[in-house]
């Protein structure tokens, strides 16, 4: 089943869908319910803690015209189970502890006041980036397995949680720290790095609802080498950055320096952007590539609802070309301390 939720929307009563989206007080209420698809996009400082269960997938929509969803918490619990499903195309900021269970976290970007837990093993990280000002800590059994690809992990100390896990592998990753076996290093045990950054200083964390071009990757992940640039081309699964843009390298961010326009034309239904004049190419790849990958049902896009956010259309059918603006979203403040 296929929610969608504007987290910038206030009120309740919301009924998921692309007219009327979720906000996200009726996000946290939908949680409850059986296995569901949402998509998502807007910012909300929460003032709450969140926990997110493991029987759904949460994802971008539409990246390339939204943006990333935001999300600020005092505290974050992410659960998952053996079938590893997808976070995706967020930033969530955490003002305190984050524990995050056996998830496919991919174009990610969590970023801790205080330490992070990754446990519970099956945890696969895409392109991403974590950032704890305190310690990443790793597993509570013996036979867990956790992998990094294309990711970014900046912390005080990387070390084993409650138990060693069965194995740690990076690949193509960066880390502030060095390896080592005490202290404030890189000290999981049973890890393998392959192509790896390891004693990197030269980056800047923007904050968590920082303009577009505050998250431009050539500026905050400055000093980066190849390898373990630029990664894993083609990205199989995690091709973009969080503005929906084609992925260049590791991490997450926004990817190019050419920022899509706040204007741009929407072809006929089935017609491709390629050639249309007066389109920003990344605009026009952008477009292209969420109306076939990041719609989930492949129908038209349109702005119905009046929010400033494209949606797909149920009832009408493009007909020719026109002009869509993306209005910038409100921030929404929805809850008093919990």
């Amino acid at each position: 089943m296929d929610k969608y939720v504007n987290h910038s929307s206030v009120g309740t009563g919301h009924i998921g869908s692309l007219a009327d989206p979720y906000s996200f007080a009726d996000f946290i209420t939908a949680l409850s319910e059986p296995d569901i698809d949402f998509y998502m996009w807007g910012t909300v400082d929460a003032d709450m803690s969140v926990t997110l269960p493991a029987n759904h997938n949460y994802r971008s929509y539409l990246p390339s015209i939204n943006g990333p969803w935001r999300i600020k918490t005092t505290g974050l619990t992410i659960y998952g189970n053996a079938e590893s499903k997808e976070l995706s195309g967020g930033v969530i900021s955490v003002d305190g502890f984050a524990y995050i269970y056996s998830r496919t976290c991919i174009n990610m970007a969590i970023l801790a006041t205080n330490q992070m837990y990754l446990l519970g093993g099956h945890l696969n990280c895409f392109g991403s980036l974590l950032h704890s000002i305190s310690d990443i800590l790793y597993g509570d059994s013996s036979n867990e397995t956790y992998n990094h690809t294309d990711c970014i992990l900046i912390a005080k100390s990387m070390q084993n949680y409650y138990s060693a896990p069965e194995a740690a592998n990076f690949t193509n990753c960066a880390f502030n720290l060095i390896e080592g076996s005490d202290g404030d290093t890189i000290r999981v045990s049973n890890r393998t790095l392959t192509a790896c950054q390891v004693g990197w200083s030269t980056y800047t964390i923007p904050a968590w609802d920082a303009a577009q071009d505050d998250w431009n990757t050539e500026n905050i992940y400055t000093g980066l080498l190849e390898p373990p640039q630029p990664g894993n081309p083609p990205y199989t699964g995690y091709e973009t950055d969080l503005w929906g843009n084609s992925r260049t390298g590791i991490g997450t961010g926004s990817m190019v320096d050419e920022v899509i326009p706040a204007s741009v034309t929407v072809p006929p239904q089935g017609k491709s952007l390629v050639g249309m004049p007066g389109v920003n190419r990344n605009a026009r790849a952008a477009l292209n590539r969420d109306t076939k990958r990041g719609n989930p049902k492949g129908n038209a896009v349109e702005n119905s609802s009046g929010d400033g956010v494209l949606h797909e259309s149920k009832t009408q059918k493009m007909s020719k070309s026109r002009t869509l603006t993306n209005q910038s979203l409100p921030k929404g403040r929805l809850f008093g301390r919990t």
